[in-house]
């Protein structure tokens, strides 16, 4: 009995928890459109809970911004992607897109702007822990940074 109970403390202690959460998803720093009004960050949740990402911010090399939402709290449902975008393109929130989350940066750009020659990007909650972040290559034109089956291309 006491080698089991040895066995349970060594799985428990020692093995690397997995946690599901907001994870950016998607860079889109180079679109064929206007840079202003077309750059986005999409994120997905991928766990089965919805996450309060109120009071959250974004980061890039030389700027944070703070998410703002359409109400109070910003919520992201389990399973589930939401757009992050400037304050330019809270228009785009008119369409229908799909079942997605809307969330704006509190300025005009995500960031000091997405850069094309690339650069990293990341998340922090509402205490200022780095939550997730990325590092994106150069882009091009109309193509996006996404992450695919666990790979990012």
């Amino acid at each position: 009995m006491l080698k089991f109970l040895h066995f349970i403390f060594f799985l428990i202690f020692l093995a690397e928890p997995v946690f599901a959460g907001i994870q950016i998803n998607e860079i889109m720093a180079d679109p064929s459109c206007s840079e202003s009004y077309c750059e986005y960050v999409e994120l997905y949740n991928n766990g089965t809970n919805s996450i309060n990402i109120t009071g959250w911010k974004i980061s890039d090399n030389t700027d944070e911004d703070f998410f703002e939402g359409n109400s109070n709290d910003i919520i992201v449902p389990g399973n589930s992607f939401a757009l992050v975008v400037d304050s330019d393109s809270r228009v785009y929130s008119n369409f229908d897109v799909g079942n997605v989350t809307w969330i704006y940066v509190d300025d005009s750009a995500i960031g000091s702007g997405l850069s094309n020659s690339g650069e990293t990007l990341t998340l922090k909650d509402e205490n200022n822990n780095s939550i997730y972040s990325v590092s994106y290559p150069s882009t091009t034109d109309g193509k996006s940074y996404s992450l695919i089956n666990g790979s990012w291309s």
